[in-house]
């Protein structure tokens, strides 16, 4: 169901529909098998009133009957609706609700009416593309080369006769299948030729040039060849400069001066716009043109591109649209060189030039529609196994080569990689992944959980069909979906794709089957959830302080918060009652709640009481008057004065006589890293309460640590991986403060310790990064030994976290820039905990090191005597040998560079503290690659003060 037919529900995921252009007028698709045939309208006896744009319907991808000549047909399904009232209620009535229909939908602009008939259908909105193939066809006019310059590309390539280069050029494949996509244009570049042949053809085609740079060197990418046929006017520079003075004097014809006029001031004409209204846009994701490439090869397509775009950009915010999806870049290693160009245009568009507003406005949200893995790479794939030389099988229980292939590459995430980091971590940039393409493995898709992921681009035929012939995804498609949705509902959205013509395979549930699919899904997704992931789904989004009880009074709502994780209490009660299981039986046993808050620790502890028949007196202390207030009431009305007694006061400065210490003190001033909220320093402090062998909860409690990346917080990725020389684990301890004893220091006369040296800490860490990764930070984490076996913790690790717990996040150790990590490299973190006399902070910093195999001393001297003697065995002749357009010579002239006779040598023996290696072996040296800054140095930026 949608949201609206949810009852307005707000926390699910959006699904949208991509309406095709050639449907745009007239509402989306309808498939021929939902139509029962008796209500299937027979084909209009006129022709259709086109579509101002000039795009016909196509008849037998509408399927759509005439509302009326004069505004066009409306969906068959309506008239199905129609027809079944007129089998139940009187023919008086069905004409005035036939009337009231056709006036209503008659009444809609083209988008309006395509989206009410979407939202009829369950739908939340329509994904359309801003503008037409008109704009195409006059933006290819004025800027590209004329086609008598351009070879056409060869008509045997797979996809038909391309006779239009640039018509075959979608980097993406916006709208089309990957598959037939890059095997027609080059695996998502305009043009860009394959490697291998395709059917035993190959790609003959030019490379399509600009028309607005005729006096640029000739120059192609790597692996590409032009011939000096295609651009006349182009010279060398080798050559002279005759021919740029000559292609200087060349007349300007008109459509240059239109082409220039249009870059001077770029517009569009009413009849290239699939939306012209404000009214029309409402509910619309709009698209920019798949054509638009800003990492082209050639410099006036990037330029005259950019134009473009900004064009599109600036119309859609002049429209009030919101969300916008862009074309992807390349995944041609052709066009690599320009990603930044591609990059750099779309940072220009999220900021001002001057006076001048963005591009793109100051509300609107760009997403990239980014291939989760790269279609040139598949593309290859399939050249290579033969898969793209002959049909793909379709059977019942598969669907075509997307579902069925898997890739390797991690081509989506470097560019996404690129690109954010150009445009300086905007937050109005997302990513749209579209699953058109194989799947990477798990550890690569697992990175995309912290990326800012708007929506999710799925085609129908990224489905599978069952057993019945209904679509499915696959179980790897599956488990990326939740884990996804998990983090990013609701402000995630779907957009399918291709729903109006399915798969052939997909013989059962028609259109709906997809958009119901996805309702199902995250419907389970969120009947998995517990109480306590609900309950934190709401504000894990957001980046919070970590609370200073010291310091600061706290409010109810915190309180309220804390309380409401049960599991964190019943861990509490069992600890207490195990400490008070451990005590020999006698009258009263003596029990201090040091920070008692509203009173919950004070009730566990009477619950343990009774469950271990311990008779207990308990002393609340408590420093914030306004809780103290809350909790002389419960003494009063709910545990009676004399279980209870209420003191105010701070555990490091009460007062207490000798025959009031504690059998055992109850504290929950644990931080998200153990000891963030000062808990070391407090029960210092009261400890001067505690008889000799009292107990102490908690006991001890260690601090974790581990490198992620989280451009956005609402989702983390873990970077480290286990490996290395050591074998160095993901997850690496820090320190751990034990509160079984007493402080072995000295103390006042008070008896708190003279300082809080003692609670100082510093920690080195190396973890190993097996991927290609950026870190923005680290995470900190705890685990407390309570007493007994009882432990509460917050480790990454799933198998070592308590389960249900949410009274804890982990603790953010930002870096000020993000670190990039090479793939197989190293990351060196340092972390201090530092205090003086009134505050305690954190300090942290991390070096990135790449690994390389540095051949051993025994390996070095022995190529160095094999050079030797090579080198004396060369003819005395001088010969050159060319070494990346530098000459190297090498003969008589090299023994110059020799050693003298008796030139004493280093010994091949290891030296002293030196690994013993053999001949052939290698020692991995580190080379430094990046290093941030020292964080919060001197506690300046953040700080808790005691």
């Amino acid at each position: 169901m949608s949201s609206a037919q949810n009852g307005g529900n707000t926390n699910t995921c959006s699904v949208s529909l991509h309406v095709p252009t050639s449907s745009v007028h007239f509402g989306p698709d309808i498939v021929e098998d939902e139509i029962p045939a008796q209500f299937k309208a027979p084909p209009p006896s006129q022709p259709r009133r086109p579509h101002p744009g000039g795009l016909d319907t196509l008849q037998e991808a509408s399927h759509v009957n005439a509302l009326s000549q004069a505004t066009g047909p409306s969906p068959a399904s309506l008239q199905a609706v129609m027809e079944n009232i007129s089998l139940s209620q009187k023919q008086g009535t069905n004409q005035k609700v036939e009337a009231l229909l056709t006036a209503a939908l008659a009444s809609l602009s083209p988008s309006n009416r395509s989206r009410a008939i979407t939202k009829a259908k369950g739908y939340d909105s329509i994904t359309v593309q801003l503008a037409n193939e008109r704009w195409r066809e006059r933006w290819s006019r004025l800027c590209l080369a004329p086609s008598e310059t351009v070879a056409s590309t060869s008509a045997s390539s797979v996809g038909g006769n391309a006779s239009k280069a640039f018509a075959a050029g979608d980097p993406g494949g916006m709208g089309g299948s990957w598959e037939v996509l890059a095997q027609a244009s080059g695996a998502g570049g305009l043009n860009v030729p394959m490697e291998g042949a395709l059917n035993g053809a190959t790609k003959a085609g030019k490379m399509v040039r600009s028309s607005s740079r005729k006096h640029i060197i000739e120059t192609a990418p790597a692996g590409t060849t032009l011939s000096s046929s295609v651009t006349p006017t182009l010279g060398r520079i080798d050559e002279g400069s005759e021919r740029v003075r000559e292609s200087n004097t060349s007349p300007i014809n008109e459509t240059q001066k239109e082409a220039e006029a249009w870059r001077k001031s770029p517009s569009f004409n009413p009849s290239e716009l699939n939306l012209t209204k404000y009214e029309d846009s409402d509910g619309v994701i709009a698209i920019i043109s798949p054509w638009i490439e800003l990492d082209s090869w050639d410099e006036g397509i990037r330029l005259d591109s950019e134009i473009a775009l900004r064009q599109e950009l600036s119309y859609a915010s002049h429209l009030g649209i919101l969300q916008v999806v862009l074309p992807p870049p390349s995944s041609d290693p052709a066009c690599r060189p320009y990603l930044v160009d591609y990059a750099r245009a779309i940072a220009g568009c999220l900021v001002s030039r001057g006076s001048e507003a963005p591009a793109a406005g100051h509300f609107m949200r760009l997403s990239i529609r980014l291939p989760i893995s790269s279609p040139y790479a598949s593309a290859q794939m399939m050249l290579k196994t033969g898969v793209g030389a002959r049909p793909l099988s379709i059977s019942s229980n598969s669907s075509n080569g997307t579902a069925q292939m898997r890739s390797e590459d991690d081509w989506s995430w470097q560019a996404w990689h690129v690109i954010q980091s150009v445009c300086a971590f905007n937050a109005r940039l997302g990513v749209a992944i579209d699953l058109s393409a194989p799947l990477p493995s798990p550890a690569i898709l697992e990175r995309w959980n912290a990326e800012p992921v708007s929506h999710i681009w799925l085609p129908a035929r990224a489905f599978l069909s069952n057993a019945k012939g209904y679509p499915v995804l696959s179980k790897a498609t599956q488990s990326f979906l939740r884990s996804i949705i998990s983090v990013k509902a609701p402000q995630l959205a779907f957009i399918l794709t291709g729903t109006q013509t399915p798969p052939e395979n997909h013989t059962r549930g028609g259109q709906a089957a997809y958009e119901q699919y996805i309702r199902h899904t995250e419907r389970n997704i969120t009947s998995n959830m517990t109480e306590t992931d609900l309950q934190v789904r709401s504000y894990s989004d957001y980046l919070q302080a970590p609370l200073q009880p010291l310091f600061d009074n706290l409010e109810g709502q915190t309180y309220a918060t804390f309380e409401a994780d049960s599991i964190k209490y019943e861990k509490y009660e069992e600890a207490v009652y195990q400490a008070l299981s451990s005590l020999p039986p006698k009258n009263i046993i003596s029990v201090w709640v040091c920070g008692a808050g509203r009173g919950p620790l004070v009730s566990r502890c009477i619950q343990a009481a009774r469950k271990a028949s311990r008779t207990i007196k308990v002393v609340a202390l408590e420093k914030n008057p306004n809780a103290i207030v809350g909790l002389r009431e419960r003494a009063t009305n709910e545990w009676g004065q004399d279980v209870v007694r209420v003191e105010m006061g701070d555990m490091r400065t009460v007062k207490i006589s000798p025959s009031e210490k504690a059998d055992i003190i109850v504290s929950e001033l644990l931080g998200s890293f153990g000891d963030n909220e000062l808990s070391p320093e407090c029960l210092d402090g009261a400890m001067r309460i505690l008889k000799p062998n009292g107990i102490c909860i908690p006991r001890a409690y260690s601090s974790y640590i581990t490198p992620i990346s989280t451009p956005k917080l609402c989702a983390v990725t873990y970077l480290a991986g286990r490996g290395g020389k050591e074998e160095m684990p993901e997850v690496q301890h820090c320190w751990t403060f034990d509160h079984s004893t007493p402080p072995a220091v000295p103390l006042s006369y008070d008896g708190l310790p003279l300082t809080n040296a003692h609670n100082v800490r510093l920690s080195s860490h190396t973890f190993h990064i097996p991927r290609q990764s950026v870190c923005h930070g680290l995470a900190g984490s705890f685990e407390a030994h309570l007493w007994g076996n009882v432990v509460l913790s917050i480790h990454p690790d799933p198998s070592r976290a308590t389960q249900g717990m949410n009274s804890w996040f982990p603790l953010y150790f930002p870096f000020k820039e993000p670190l990039y990590l090479a793939a197989e490299s190293e990351l060196d973190v340092s972390i201090w905990r530092l205090t003086s006399n009134d505050r305690v902070w954190y300090e942290w910093m991390a070096q990135s090191f790449a690994i390389s195999n540095k051949p051993s001393r025994a390996t070095s001297l022995s190529v160095l005597e094999n050079e030797s003697v090579r080198s004396s065995s060369v003819s005395s002749q001088p010969q050159q040998q060319k070494n990346n357009g530098r000459v190297r010579f090498e003969g008589v002239n090299s023994d110059a560079f020799q050693n003298a006779p008796n030139t004493p040598r280093l010994s091949d023996t290891t030296l002293p503290g030196e690994p013993s290696t053999s001949q052939n072996a290698a020692i991995a040296e580190r080379s430094l690659i990046g290093m941030t800054a020292l964080m919060n140095p001197g506690g300046r930026s953040s700080s808790v003060y005691m």
